[in-house]
């Protein structure tokens, strides 16, 4: 709707064009990238773009110096051309100032609804569209409930260019996300990140990643690959983790409760339907994990890879309640179809004290190590429905226990009922020492 410019005259009859300040109002305002990833605001190579000298002598073209740039009231549109990706922006205000070097940064603007602030320092706008040199640039970005900054380079080179970059972002508030990632109400927060990135064409790695998850630190690197889809490979560590952190209220209390229970397999849904669906690769590694209804668990290590329609993780190996336990679990889904899951487990040397301790049952058994071994056929939603449609093998042996008063773990004082049948005792002794007893 408007436009100022402010030239200076005498830079002007030297061949510079020397614009103290432009100002717009009421723009509708299109980038777009074409399928090489070249956006329509880079403008050609001085050299490559130059016209023929004038015959007889001439000047060159003008240089271009911009000292203030005012933008308010804009509707910026935008068009990847290579995805067709589209997305709009409603600019509040945008100022850019000289300030030593480079441009100081000032905008407000609202993207799908959320009002976001952008301040900070960039290079020369000169040196940017000139592409001779690397471009500096330090960030900070903050909405309601979302911060991110982000201070580096944007390399010379081919288009398009590399960028190297200190970023640290975090999140306290969910709906701070929820014009792109619905439903964020299931994040676990706050998420605080912070790492080095270096992006190049079709690449990205992002090093000495440093991220926390509801207090839960993690730390490692990630890499990603261009394609369609893109795929990821990432390498996370842990000291320790707390999983009901990161559930739900209502599934952590849920889970806490689950001993009081009377049913051994619950019908909530696992929502294995809603597993990445990959490509992507994660090598973990958690030196203490803590899970609901589980004795702690320590030395976890897991490679998981995702791929459409299928989840796997293996190999699996961990240490739980003073023995070890390795093996594999798979997860094949499909649009409308049951998840089918298939498991193998071998574990020994491990506490019954303990696993009974933490499933609610302390006073069903004393003493004793517990040995398994499981090759697993499953396909349902909840842990009921895998449970029941279970098809394998499973192999489990006791050794060295004494059974007491309590309840066993699915529902009724069953070894009991059956060593007074083998016995023939019309009533069941108050306790019994079971050297050995196998279960296939």
């Amino acid at each position: 709707e408007r436009a100022r410019f402010d030239i200076a005259l005498w830079p002007l009859l030297q061949g510079l064009l020397d614009i103290a300040s432009v100002s717009f109002s009421g723009v509708d305002l299109l980038l777009e990238t074409d399928r090489n990833g070249v956006g329509n605001w880079v403008m050609p190579d001085s050299a490559a773009g130059a016209p023929p000298p004038v015959e007889g002598g001439g000047r060159a073209p003008p240089r271009l110096a911009l000292s203030q740039l005012s933008l308010a009231d804009a509707r910026l549109a935008w068009r990847d051309g290579r995805s067709g990706a589209t997305g709009t922006l409603q600019v509040q205000k945008l100022a850019l100032n000289v300030v030593g070097d480079g441009h100081g940064v000032d905008a407000a603007f609202n993207a799908n609804g959320q009002p976001w602030v952008l301040t900070g320092q960039v290079g020369r706008l000169a040196d940017l569209s000139g592409n001779q040199a690397d471009w500096p640039f330090d960030l900070q970005l903050a909405g309601d409930g979302a911060r991110l900054a982000a201070k580096g380079l944007l390399r010379r080179g081919a288009l398009p260019r590399p960028v190297d970059a200190d970023l640290s972002a975090s999140l306290t508030q969910a709906n701070a996300l929820a014009p792109w990632l619905p439903p964020t109400t299931k994040v676990p927060l706050p998420i605080e990140l912070k790492g080095r990135l270096h992006y190049a064409p079709s690449a990205l790695r992002l090093d000495g990643l440093q991220l926390s998850v509801a207090q839960q630190q993690l730390s490692g690197q990630i890499r990603a690959q261009g394609g369609n889809p893109w795929k990821i490979d990432a390498q996370l560590a842990s000291p320790s983790i707390d999983l009901a952190r990161w559930l739900p209220p209502r599934a952590a209390a849920a889970a806490a409760s689950a001993p009081a229970r009377r049913t051994a397999f619950g019908k909530t849904p696992l929502g294995l339907d809603a597993l990445p669906a990959g490509p992507a690769t994660l090598a973990l590694r958690v030196d203490k994990l803590l899970m609901p209804g589980l004795p702690p668990l320590s030395n976890f290590t897991a490679q998981i890879n995702a791929q459409p329609g299928r989840f796997r993780v293996d190999p699996l190996s961990l240490g739980i309640a003073g023995g070890t336990l390795r093996g594999g679990l798979g997860v094949v889904t499909a649009a409308g179809a049951v998840p089918r899951v298939t498991l193998q487990a071998q574990g020994s040397g491990l506490s019954v004290d303990t696993l009974l301790q933490a499933s609610g049952h302390a006073a069903f058994a004393k003493g004793g190590q517990l040995q398994l071994r499981a090759d697993l056929g499953m396909a349902g939603h909840s842990a009921e429905a895998l449970a029941s449609s279970a098809s394998g093998e499973l192999l489990l042996v006791v050794a060295d226990t004494t059974l007491g008063r309590g309840l066993s773990p699915i529902g009724t004082d069953v070894l009991n009922r059956v060593l007074q049948a083998v016995t023939l005792q019309r009533q069941a002794p108050v306790s019994s020492h079971v050297q050995c007893a196998v279960m296939r």
